[in-house]
Order: structure tokens, then sequence, then C-alpha cells
């Protein structure tokens, strides 16, 4: 079980990846832990910058969990873009890029971004879970 009760209440995560099983594994991590956490879903990025364009202070993600390989608009094109709307936001979400990608050039790319938090090889489980609301922290 995961207890992060001592923690900041993290109240809306945001899974950006095409990967349905992924969503759904994830999901259930993180409401296990917490019924009530809004957790959002996106199948590209560009579905994602859309709603976080739009989004207002309750619905404002505090972590987005971040793939690199999706249609329409790609990890890193999402995140090119973060960093233009970045000086309006009001408050700046934990970013972490959850990918199956294990290239050493996407882990020196996420490095590029210090934005980004950390860069997390699939399949997430409970451990990583744990490691990305600890980091969010930091």
């Amino acid at each position: 079980m995961l207890l992060y009760n001592d923690m900041k209440n993290i109240d809306n995560i945001w899974l950006v990846d095409d990967d349905e099983i992924y969503q759904y594994v994830t999901k259930t991590y993180f409401e296990f832990d917490e019924p009530k956490r809004n957790i959002s879903t996106f199948f590209s990025g560009k579905e994602a910058m859309d709603h976080l364009l739009t989004a207002n202070e309750v619905d404002f993600p505090d972590i987005i969990l971040l793939d690199i390989n999706m249609p329409k608009m790609n990890g890193w094109e999402f995140m090119d873009e973060f960093r233009k709307i970045k000086p309006n936001l009001k408050r700046t979400p934990s970013i972490f890029v959850v990918t199956s990608s294990e290239n050493s050039n996407d882990k020196n790319k996420a490095n590029d971004y210090e934005e980004i938090i950390d860069y997390i090889v699939k399949p997430v489980d409970d451990n990583k879970i744990k490691e990305i609301i600890k980091k969010a922290f930091e």
C-alpha cells in the first residue's frame, strides 16, 4: 500500500500516453492510495497541451507523466511548447518522462529540459510510483 499522507496533497495527475493499458495500470496505482485523486488521461501531447492552456486552478496538474512517442504531438514537442507557456503559468507541474525507450539519446535529451524531474523506463510499479511522488516534492 502506498502511503504519502505526510506529504503535500497531490490532487491532479495527468497521464500523457497513447497506451491505454499503461494508463489503466498507472491510474490504478495512484488511485489505490488516494481514491479521491483526480487522474486525467490524454492520448497525445497536443491533447494535453490544449487542456493545459485552458486548465483552471482546480484542474491544473500537480504531476505530469509524459511519454515520448505519441501521435499528433510527441513528448519532446510537448516540452518545447511547455517552455513557451511556462512563464505565463501560475505554478509549474512536476514533469516526469515515463517511456519504454532505453535509448541513451532520449535520456540525454531529457536532461536538456530543466523542467523534467526524472526519466523513468516502463513498466511502472508500486515502487516507481512511490519514487515519482517523493521526487515531486524535492
